[in-house]
């Protein structure tokens, strides 16, 4: 059995779509050296880890990370390697020349527009120019790697000018994980139940969400994970306390059952450059959970809410809107029934794991054959 290597630096070591979908898809036809941030317990036969060290955001800490994964790397004596992180791009290009050997670029987001849709840098001129720097590196490497797996197609328009092997694999959740939920039945209740699957933010639309919910009297929010930064949080909360549950963050299998208990869920992205053509798991989560959605008019977001009527689209930043969506979303309980169903059957036909791992496979049996 062949063996590769998958390299991340910048990701925990059970990164969802790294360890749980795509390094448990490739075991079954390969071994995987998995160079990372930790250790996994309990790990597969198959698998081997190799750690970098801890999984701490300091720039410092990144670069001590990727030049000590390079090196391990350099190591393995494997047919490939498979990497996940920007930072490590210089480093995966000298393991090809060095090497020899077959790099797969795996980009879990649009890397040039996340450089202008970052807090701290604060000037247009300066947001444009750095990412087009990062536009130019991250063309300029790929032109030496064999194949790239992208989460959509706008990203796979602009890499494959430079890596003819691109492939899109959305970050789809895991149907065997989400089969034991079913659609929702509603019938009118004294208060409705609203979630939130992870962190929020100013970008993410915390004001707006938190603000809209606290127009509705028998509305209250769960946020299955935390507000940041704490400053911001404690200002958002300072009048709508009570309409807010923060649970703190949870495992993942336990953030979808609590999830699940809600009567509905949102996802609120504003519009800056990263979110223009996203995708979030948590839309697919929502969906395999059977929960309507009240979503940001984003124009990926109408597309798959609108277009698979799985829920309810308002204007990002404006408050009033969200409540009068959020109004008309609860206030029809056969809808809200017709819309947890359609949600579920577009989950389980189209929008999940097991339906498009094959490309991953694919992509590895065309470079490296079987």
């Amino acid at each position: 059995m062949k063996k590769i290597c998958v390299i991340t630096t910048s990701h925990p070591a059970d990164d969802n779509r790294i360890y749980l979908k795509e390094i448990m898809t490739l075991l079954k036809k390969y071994r995987v050296v998995y160079i990372t941030t930790g250790n996994i317990a309990n790990r597969p036969n198959g698998l081997e880890i190799v750690e970098v060290g801890s999984f701490e955001r300091t720039l410092a800490k990144r670069l001590s990370r990727n030049w000590k994964a390079f090196r391990l790397a350099l190591k393995q004596d494997v047919v490939s390697y498979h990497f996940h992180d920007f930072d490590f791009i210089s480093f995966a290009v000298l393991l090809r020349i060095i090497k020899h050997k077959p790099v797969i670029y795996d980009i879990h987001e649009d890397n040039p527009a996340v450089v202008k849709s970052r807090n701290y840098v604060k000037s247009r001129l300066v947001s444009s120019f750095l990412s087009a720097v990062v536009s130019i590196i991250e063309k300029t490497c790929s032109y030496f790697f064999s194949g790239a797996l992208v989460v959509n197609e706008p990203i796979k328009e602009r890499i494959s000018k430079s890596v003819k092997n691109t492939v899109v694999l959305p970050n789809y959740p895991q149907k065997k994980i989400l089969d034991k939920y079913e659609a929702k039945k509603y019938t009118d209740k004294k208060e409705i139940k609203a979630v939130h699957l992870g962190g929020l933010n100013n970008i993410r639309g915390a004001e707006t969400i938190i603000n809209g919910v606290a127009k509705l009297d028998n509305i209250k929010l769960t946020i299955i994970g935390d507000i940041k930064p704490e400053k911001y949080k404690e200002k958002l909360l300072k009048e709508n306390i009570d309409k807010v549950e923060i649970t703190g963050w949870k495992s993942y299998e336990e953030a979808l059952a609590m999830a699940y208990n809600a009567d509905f869920a949102i996802i609120g992205f504003l519009p800056v450059p990263n979110h223009m053509e996203a995708s979030p798991n948590k839309i697919f989560e929502y969906m395999g959970l059977g929960l309507p959605i009240l979503a940001s008019d984003l124009p990926s977001f109408k597309a798959l809410i609108e277009g698979g009527k799985v829920g309810v689209i308002y204007k990002s930043k404006n408050s009033e809107d969200f409540a009068n969506k959020l109004k008309q979303l609860v206030s029809d309980k056969e809808k809200l029934t017709n819309y947890s169903k359609n949600a579920k059957n577009s989950f389980n036909e189209r929008y999940n794991w097991e339906s498009i791992s094959k490309g991953l496979t694919n992509l590895y049996e065309e470079i490296i054959g079987i």
